[in-house]
Order: structure tokens, then C-alpha cells, then sequence
């Protein structure tokens, strides 16, 4: 979809081609970008238009890479809504907001104002990551979507899971690769409850960590082979604020699934999904998570003492319990090695050498000097995983 670009350097004397109201909420937005406190009337003010989006900040590669990412969002809820009109009459207004002159917490909000129109302003800094921006966005494209079928206080109705299913699959058609890292955290933190996954309010937000929740039920559907219109209908229906259980199980029932109980079929759905042969090596997050919990003694008691961090195994190297304990962490890390990320294979080999140290060592610097190179190890993988995720979480280029 084409967008086109302009930059503006102080409030312009041409009139708007819109209603009022929009022209208006364009207007204060502007000027509250142009008079923010130690900001020059000369700083230029970069803007981008499509069908559903208009995009305003004042960095101008931040602007056209929103802009494209707008047009992506479009896309992959496009397929999903069957009401989709060719364009909306009050475009939802996005803002990127320098983290300074930020009044809102967390990484975005979005709201809706009086004529249907959705404003939706990010806390535009490095922090930010690409998958909370297409969450961002698509929130507000559904809010407006909403409004526009069902009234302005359709988003206090609509359900939660189909904005977590859309903008997943929209953050996930950009960056395949971080699938295999969602599964391993599902495996981790277990499936979401799926009545409450149905029956979640927009207004009260997702009860879970991730916010990925809505996907696991869209992936499971499209496992099926079950039609995106018929996709669509449910998703239709949890927009309008409708019950899904009974639409879900008269779907599942074409399907062939018979009369089939909704918590069964998750259950199985879930399964079959946790079981998925992922790659060859683990991701970098689920690597370093292991890691962090087989380096952990803080739950240990015994002889009226605690293990408070690993400086005090050395002290504790006597004790029967901790070493039956360092010799099976031990031999878990001799068998999962080869699994770890290669981000962390250094870490871990460490850590397993630190606890040989503490079985095996005689010198109190044998084991200062195995510590010291694990923390050192830990401490470089998780810099550069830190490194590696800002560069992934970059917007797009093209």
C-alpha cells in the first residue's frame, strides 16, 4: 500500500482535507511536538500517510519504517477481517515520542477520542523492540476496527486474544526464527487456561506475561487446516464481544471433531505443540535461563545454613547433600551441552568445571579462579545476547 512522506518544519496555513475533528487532534499533536520544552521551531517534524495510518515523528528513517510496518499490520489482519473497508474515514494517528517528553508508563498507549478516531503514541527509544510495536499498532487497528462496525464503545466489549494472535502473527512473518524461542517459553510457563483465553475483555487486558497467548490458539486452528474464513468468523465475533466457546466448538464439530469438549482439545492442541522438534540448538533466552537455575542454591538448606550465592560452595564443599547435588547438576550439564546455545556453550562448560573445582579442588584460588571465569563467561553471553536482540528488534528496512 503506498504512503507517502513529507516533513514539516513549522505548523502550516494550508487547509486540511479532513473533518474537522481529525484536523484538530493532527493539530494538537504537532504542536505538541513542536513546543516541547529545549525543542528549536526549526526541528523538522516528519509525516506519513496510508488508507488506515498516519505515522508523526521527528526522525525521518523512524517515520518511513513505521509507515511500512503500518502497511504489514494492514496485511496480516487483513486476512482475518472480512469487513476490512478500503480505507478508514478518521486514520488512526501514531506518534513516535521522544522518551524524554513521554508522559504515559510502559511502552505505548493508545486511546480512543470523540468521531471514532484511535491515537496510538510510543515511547520511541532503543528499548522499544519490534514486537512491541507491531502489538502497538495492531491494538490500535483493531480498536478502529471495532469502532467502525460496532460503535465508539465497541473496545470495552471486544476480547483480548484476537490482538495478541494478529500482532504475534504479524511480528512473527518478520522474524520467523524467534518461533522456536515463543515454544520453548510455552513449555516453560505451560498454556493459558483457554476459557479465560476466550473469554478475556479487551479493557481488562491479557492476564498472561507474554501476551502471545491469542496466537497459540490461531496456529492450533490453522494446524487444522480450518479455512481463514472461517478463522475469521470467530475472530469477527470476539471483536463484537461475543462469546467464542459455543463458535468454537460448532467449528471444531465441522472439522469432524464430533462433540468434542473444548478444554480436551486444547489440551492435546498443546501438547502436540510443546513436542515440536525445534532446531538443532536452544535459543539464546531458554539457554540462558537453564544456566541461570542450574547455577541456583538459594532454595538449599541444611546444617542451619543457606547457600546465598556460589562463593559460598567452597565453605560448604563437605557437605553430603551439596555435593550429591553439584555431582547430578554436573552430569545434566555433560548431557545438555550439546543443546545449549552457542551464545552460552562457554558458560556452561564453566559452570560444569566450577563445580569439578568444588568437588575435586584442593586450593581455595583453584576455586576463586573457576568462579571468576563463569561469572565472566555468564556475563559476556548475556551482553551479547542483549546486543544481538536490540539488532533483531530493529524495525525493518524495507
Amino acid at each position: 500500500m503506498a504512503t507517502r512522506m513529507r516533513s514539516i518544519r513549522r505548523p502550516s496555513s494550508a487547509p486540511f482535507r479532513a473533518p474537522l475533528y481529525r484536523c484538530l487532534a493532527v493539530c494538537l499533536t504537532l504542536g505538541w511536538i513542536f513546543f516541547q520544552p529545549q525543542r528549536s521551531l526549526a526541528d523538522a517534524v516528519f509525516t506519513t500517510e496510508g488508507a488506515y495510518f498516519e505515522v508523526v515523528g521527528s526522525d525521518d528513517r523512524s517515520v518511513a519504517a513505521v509507515g511500512r510496518l503500518c502497511d504489514h499490520i494492514v496485511a496480516t489482519c487483513g486476512k482475518y477481517l472480512n469487513r476490512l473497508p478500503t480505507s478508514y474515514p478518521q486514520r488512526i494517528l501514531v506518534v513516535l515520542c521522544p522518551a524524554r517528553d513521554v508522559a504515559f508508563s510502559g511502552d505505548y498507549t493508545t486511546r480512543s477520542q470523540v468521531g471514532g478516531f484511535v491515537q496510538v503514541d510510543f515511547r520511541w527509544d532503543a528499548a522499544l523492540d519490534l514486537e512491541m510495536v507491531c502489538r502497538g499498532l495492531t491494538e490500535a487497528f483493531i480498536q478502529r476496527y471495532a469502532i467502525y462496525h460496532h460503535g465508539l464503545k465497541a473496545p470495552q466489549r471486544m476480547h483480548s486474544w484476537p490482538v495478541s494472535a494478529l500482532s504475534t502473527q504479524a511480528y512473527l512473518s518478520l522474524r520467523t526464527a524467534q518461533l522456536d524461542t515463543f515454544i520453548d517459553e510455552l513449555r516453560m510457563v505451560g498454556p493459558p487456561d483457554i476459557q479465560v483465553l476466550l473469554g478475556q475483555s479487551y479493557v481488562d487486558g491479557m492476564p498472561w506475561g507474554t501476551g502471545r497467548e491469542g496466537y497459540w490458539l490461531l496456529r492450533s486452528l490453522r494446524a487444522h487446516s480450518i479455512q481463514s474464513r472461517q478463522i475469521a468468523r470467530l475472530i469477527e465475533r470476539a471483536i463484537a464481544g461475543n462469546s467464542d466457546a459455543q463458535a468454537l466448538q460448532s467449528m471444531l464439530q465441522a472439522q469432524g471433531w464430533g462433540r468434542v469438549v473444548i478444554e480436551d482439545w486444547w489440551s492435546e492442541r498443546m501438547l502436540a505443540l510443546t513436542q515440536v522438534k525445534l532446531g538443532r540448538v536452544e535459543s539464546m533466552a531458554v539457554s540462558q535461563a537453564w544456566i541461570g537455575k542450574a547455577a541456583d542454591f538459594t532454595h538449599y538448606q541444611g546444617e542451619g545454613r543457606q547457600l546465598a550465592d556460589l562463593r559460598a560452595l567452597w565453605q560448604l564443599r563437605e557437605d553430603a547433600t551439596v555435593r550429591e547435588m553439584l555431582m547430578a547438576r554436573r552430569e545434566l550439564i555433560a548431557l545438555r551441552i550439546g543443546r545449549v546455545n552457542p551464545a552460552y556453550f562457554n558458560a556452561a562448560r564453566s559452570l560444569g568445571a566450577l563445580y569439578e573445582t568444588v568437588l575435586d579442588g584442593e586450593q581455595t584460588h583453584e576455586f576463586v579462579h573457576a568462579l571468576t571465569v563463569f561469572m565472566g563467561d555468564f556475563e559476556d553471553a548475556k551482553h551479547l545476547q542483549r546486543m544481538t536482540n536490540a539488532h533483531l528488534d530493529r524495525l525493518p528496512a524495507n
